[in-house]
């Protein structure tokens, strides 16, 4: 947001037209209302007539219409006008007596603007209305009493107020301040008249939880709210269980150097995983997540923005309890994961870049009943060069290190380890439970082709049996994956690309100790599919390293088709989803 009174080049795009244009304009019709129709066009004429072709400020501006009016006017020019102040006052509220009725009003803003409030009957029609002088802090107006059912700030709409939704209040009964309850199917923009309550039909699927009906509600839409809340709740048609996902947001605007905005976060999400065929059991997840973001604030002009946020992932898994008596129940094993991270990105249409710094902490105890922990660091850094309109050579970088694990050099790979490839593994690939998968411990199929971009950023992807020994490291991964848009336009605009991933994963186990450097560098290349806009993309891999197609080999995937995968981010399709996912980095 830019004062309308901010020079040309330093204007942003949009503000170009909604500084420049479109709020001086809200403004002067908040003037003239104030200062009546006569006086503001009386003041008009008259600066036209004794600055007309000359060269006027906007001080001489407000010096004309000050000597006309007689009235201070520096909350207009100064405020409205010369700075991004906001404008928010709130009416607290209604105490009535015998002839009068006091009503108690709060500048929650840094402009102290007239505000016309106005009282209303039950039935909706005007009983009193009048120009409040523009006041600092707290204040009461006396108005005439009468069966008052409402008062309302700024009934038209004319202040650029912030907040909306505290400018009416009842004169009495359950909850003054909330406004009549609608519901609204889908979409639609708020309104400062009515509290908006949106539902919509959901259906859902995976593998374990097969179709899910449900209903989402939700309170915004498009446009951020202060307090903003989505529930999808479902019930699976495999186990006749609850399942879903939801969310609850704050969002603050400090008025301070350096920050633009604060979000307090708490996201939920609980599905099925997997099924035991033999025993015939399924067992679900959830995942607690509240988090703290703090946008940090860039140059309106630019197209950098970057922020830095805390997140707590409560994590709880369902394991089946099976002995030599069979199958004896389900226990919950859970888990804490900590997660610091700072994030930078320029989403601009020439040569654009981004760049993710992590800190990861978990404390957990092994399947040996030992207590481990480890401290990881990671960086990923995405960038494009543009060689020409529209064509791209796209750059991703990731570089991850263990500041401490107790099992660095351990036998196995242990959780928290860095991957080549993200499948939806428990424990392993997607241990935290970011993704959403259809089929998350799938063996073979459909669901066991599905990945994600994390980590290495590889394409591949491999059966249960090999996901701790295709490219995982305790210790070190380090890894380059490179894309390009082909130079010449192909039919219906298909993003077909070649690609090529390279890594370096350093195997600290026992077993890895005769490993040369070698052995411990992983390659593939294809040809991707990826429509990056609805977050689906397709993976062709077509040549590979030793290691790589040693695991193929032995995994039985030697054909095209056993190695093609997918990608199907959620998040770039969900209005709804959680705040770390819908304000991508890149």
């Amino acid at each position: 947001d830019q004062a309308p009174d901010t020079p040309a080049e330093q204007l942003g795009y949009l503000n170009y037209s909604l500084a420049a244009y479109d709020k001086p304009a809200w403004a002067f019709d908040l003037l003239e209302a104030y200062l009546g129709k006569d006086t503001f066009d009386h003041s008009m004429r008259s600066f036209y007539e004794q600055w007309q072709f000359k060269h006027p400020r906007p001080a001489d501006l407000q010096k004309q219409f000050e000597q006309t009016s007689g009235r201070s006017l520096d909350w207009f020019f100064s405020g409205l006008i010369g700075s991004n102040a906001k404008l928010d006052y709130a009416l607290q509220r209604i105490e009535c007596m015998d002839a009068t009725c006091s009503v108690s009003l709060r500048n929650r803003g840094a402009v102290a603007s007239p505000v016309l409030l106005e009282t209303r009957d039950q039935s909706g029609s005007v009983l009193h209305h009048q120009w409040i002088e523009g006041f600092a802090g707290d204040t009461t107006v006396i108005v005439p009493a009468g069966p008052i059912g409402l008062a309302v700030l700024d009934p038209d709409h004319l202040t650029p107020d912030l907040y909306r939704h505290n400018n009416q209040r009842k004169a009495d009964g359950f909850l003054p301040r909330l406004e009549p309850l609608h519901l609204k199917f889908m979409v639609g923009f708020p309104s400062s008249s009515q509290t908006n309550l949106y539902f919509s039909p959901l259906a859902a699927w995976n593998d374990y939880d097969k179709v899910q009906m449900g209903l989402a509600l939700y309170n915004y839409f498009f446009l951020e709210k202060p307090f903003e809340w989505a529930l999808a709740p479902m019930i699976s048609t495999k186990t006749g269980e609850l399942t879903g996902a939801g969310h609850a947001r704050f969002h603050w605007y400090p008025q301070a150097p350096g920050l633009q905005r604060w979000t307090l976060q708490l996201g939920i999400r609980s599905f099925h995983d997997d099924y035991n065929d033999l025993f015939d059991f399924s067992t679900r997840y959830y995942r607690l997540s509240p988090s703290l973001r703090l946008d940090l604030a860039t140059p309106a002009t630019s197209a950098f923005r970057h922020f830095l946020q805390w997140r707590t992932l409560f994590i709880g898994e369902e394991e089946g309890q099976v002995g030599i008596d069979g199958f004896s129940g389900l226990e919950w094993q859970r888990r804490i994961i900590h997660e610091l991270s700072y994030a930078g990105w320029a989403a601009r249409v020439v040569n654009p870049f981004g760049y993710r710094i992590a800190l990861e902490q978990q404390s957990y105890t092994s399947a040996f009943g030992t207590e481990e922990d480890y401290l990881r660091l990671s960086l990923e850094g995405r960038s494009a060069y543009t060689y020409a309109a529209g064509r791209n050579l796209s750059f991703r970088f990731f570089g991850g290190f263990f500041l401490r694990n107790t099992r660095r050099e351990g036998g196995a790979i242990f959780p928290g380890a860095f991957n080549l490839t993200a499948q939806g593994y428990r424990d392993y690939d997607d241990y935290r439970y970011d993704g959403a998968y259809f089929a998350r411990n799938a063996d073979d199929g459909f669901g066991s082709q599905q990945i994600e971009i994390r980590d290495g950023g590889f394409k591949n992807a491999f059966s249960d049996a090999f996901r701790l020994t295709s490219g995982n490291s305790n210790n070190l991964l380090l890894a380059i994956n490179v894309e390009a848009d082909l130079p010449f336009r192909l039919p219906w605009d298909l993003p077909l690309r070649p690609y090529l991933d390279l890594a370096y994963a350093d195997d600290a186990t026992p077993a890895g100790a005769d490993k040369s450097f070698s052995d411990q560098i992983w390659w593939s290349g294809g040809l991707s599919l990826d429509f990056e806009e609805i977050g689906l993309g397709l993976f062709a891999p077509l040549f590979h390293s030793k290691n790589i197609r040693e695991l193929y080999d032995q995994d039985g995937r030697n054909g095209l088709l056993s190695r093609l995968t997918f990608r199907f981010d959620l998040s770039r399709l969900d209005l709804l989803q959680d705040e770390e996912d819908r304000q991508r980095w890149w």
